[in-house]
């Protein structure tokens, strides 16, 4: 199967569709310093933030490019993600935060 060199044959979306400023106001991404580092250097950025989490194999390169196809932390006998840590790992923060923020009853701290 052979596939163009680019993508120039397909259309050009340039619309744009903002989120509703309620739904914006809850992102976790708030800070537009994200979106520059983003911008200038893609590879970076994504190499970044898979830094941040666990992996059981890490992989060797960000992105394997062969348009119109995308293979995204391979090599070194591919990136292999321990997706069962990372949810344990979000599970904690939001167990964490929720004790943190729950208000303490009188009686919780009173000895038995």
């Amino acid at each position: 199967m052979s596939h163009p060199a680019s993508l120039e044959a397909l259309p050009q979306e340039d619309r744009r569709f903002p989120p509703d400023p309620e739904f914006a106001a809850r992102a976790n991404a708030r800070d537009d310093s994200l979106y520059e580092n983003a911008a200038a250097d893609h590879l970076a950025f994504w190499a970044e933030q898979a830094e941040r989490l666990d992996w059981f194999r890490r992989w060797d390169r960000v992105l394997e490019w062969d348009p119109p196809f995308a293979k995204w932390f391979v090599g070194g006998g591919g990136g292999r993600l321990n997706a069962g840590v990372q949810g344990l790992r979000h599970w904690s923060q939001i167990c964490s935060a929720t004790v943190k923020a729950a208000p303490r009853s009188p009686s919780a701290s009173a000895a038995p």
